[in-house]
């Protein structure tokens, strides 16, 4: 993950994960990924690709409430973004904090989310 010429890894910490985020919000950041595939030592398939991803804007109140809610599995993934994260009933976890698609008050996730966090009964 990268924003700019900024790199990020895991965070050790809450701390570490909070000033990730805080540093993401309300920003474009992109995710870099990249294969080969070698065989009998030749390269026969190479691909190099980024995913550029914008961060909503949303209060230091959130935020804590967001890690409050993942826990120690803030530090799973760079800036608390896995899906095994967030609690919410959404098809990717980043739905929490990147790129809000509906009107869910907790993640903007469309899915069945009860508004705190929680999976609607």
């Amino acid at each position: 993950m990268a924003l700019g010429e900024q790199r990020f890894s895991k965070a050790a910490d809450r701390a570490g994960v909070r000033a990730q985020i805080a540093a993401l919000r309300g920003k474009t950041h992109a995710l870099h990924s990249a294969v080969a595939v070698v065989h009998g030592g030749t390269v026969v398939f190479e691909h190099v690709d980024a995913a550029h991803l914008t961060m909503w804007n949303f209060s230091d109140a959130f935020l804590d409430g967001y890690l409050d809610t993942v826990g120690a599995a803030a530090t799973t993934s760079v800036a608390a973004t896995s899906s095994k994260a967030w609690g919410c009933n959404c098809s990717s976890a980043s739905r929490a904090i990147i790129s809000p698609c509906s009107a869910c008050r907790c993640c903007r996730c469309s899915t069945g989310c009860d508004g705190a966090g929680h999976l609607a009964k």
